[in-house]
C-alpha cells in the first residue's frame, strides 16, 4: 500500500503477507475441521526521512501546536500465528472446537530507529455443546464457551512523541534529527503500560434452525471480567454481561 507523505513524496505505507492451510474430513462418524495460519504485517514502512527500510523520522504536529504530538513515522511489525480445531460426533451431535492465537508486536523507537523487540499477546477460545433436531423444524444447538485474551494492551503499547513544549509554526518541523533553524529535535517515550492485562469471558448460548425458512434464531449470554494492573489507584474493574439475540435468514 502506497501513500503520499507530508512532504508529498511517494512512500510505502506497509506490507501484509499471510498464508493459511485448512483441512476437513470425516472418520468413523467424527467430522474434523482444522486450520493453521500465519500473518505478518509491516506497517508505516519508508515513511521516514531516512529512506527505505525502518528508520527514524518526523513527529506529526499540527501547525502552531506545542508538545501535542499526533503520532510518528515510526514503523513496526506484527506477526500472528493461529491454530483452530473442530470436532463433531455425527450420530450424537456432540461437538467441541477450539482456537489459539499468538501475536508478536515489535515497534520501532522513532528516535533511535531501532526495533525494540517482541511483546507477546495471546488469545484462546473453547466451545462445546450438542446439536440435534429434537423438534422436527431444524437442529437445535446448545453450547457453552470460555475465552481468555492476555497482554493485548501491554503488547500494543507503542511510543508517544514530544517536541519539548516548543511551539511548531509554519516552516518549522519537529523530528528526531539534529536541531536547526528549521527543525526542533523531538523525543520519543515508550508507553509505561506493564504486562498482566487480561479479559476472561464465559458464555452460554442456543441456536435454533428453522429449515423451512432457511433461518436461524439465536440467543447468547457472555460474562466478561477484566484484569488490568495499569488501572489508577482507587479504580477497580467490573464485570460486563452481554446478551445477544437475533435471527439470520440465508438467501
Amino acid at each position: 500500500s502506497n501513500i503520499d507523505t507530508t512532504a508529498k513524496n511517494r512512500a510505502e505505507a506497509g506490507q501484509e503477507l499471510d498464508a493459511t492451510l485448512r483441512y476437513a474430513g470425516e472418520f468413523t462418524g467424527i467430522r474434523i475441521a482444522a486450520n493453521i495460519g500465519y500473518q505478518r504485517d509491516a506497517f508505516n514502512r519508508d515513511l521516514a526521512s531516512g529512506g527505505a527500510g525502518y528508520s527514524n523520522g518526523d513527529v506529526f504536529f499540527p501547525t502552531g501546536s506545542a508538545d501535542n504530538a499526533q503520532g510518528s513515522y515510526a514503523s513496526g511489525i506484527a506477526k500472528t500465528f493461529n491454530l483452530g480445531l473442530g470436532l463433531l460426533h455425527v450420530s450424537s451431535g456432540l461437538f467441541a472446537q477450539g482456537e489459539y492465537s499468538k501475536v508478536d508486536y515489535n515497534f520501532q523507537n522513532p528516535e533511535t530507529g531501532i526495533l525494540d523487540g517482541n511483546r507477546n499477546a495471546n488469545r484462546w477460545h473453547i466451545m462445546a455443546g450438542i446439536t440435534q433436531n429434537w423438534f422436527g423444524i431444524g437442529k437445535t444447538a446448545l453450547y457453552g464457551e470460555y475465552m481468555r485474551e492476555s497482554n493485548f494492551q501491554f503488547a500494543q503499547a507503542g511510543y508517544t512523541g514530544s517536541c519539548g513544549g516548543a511551539p511548531v509554526t509554519y516552516g518549522i518541523s519537529c523530528n528526531f534529527g539534529p536541531a536547526s533553524a528549521t527543525n526542533i529535535h523531538g523525543t520519543a517515550t515508550r508507553s509505561a503500560v506493564v504486562s498482566g492485562d487480561s479479559v476472561r469471558t464465559w458464555g452460554l448460548g442456543i441456536n435454533q434452525a428453522i429449515d423451512a425458512a432457511a433461518m436461524d434464531i439465536y440467543l447468547n449470554y457472555r460474562n466478561n471480567q477484566l484484569t488490568d494492573p495499569n488501572l489508577a489507584a482507587g479504580i477497580s474493574a467490573h464485570s460486563l454481561s452481554i446478551i445477544t439475540t437475533g435471527a439470520k435468514i440465508r438467501f
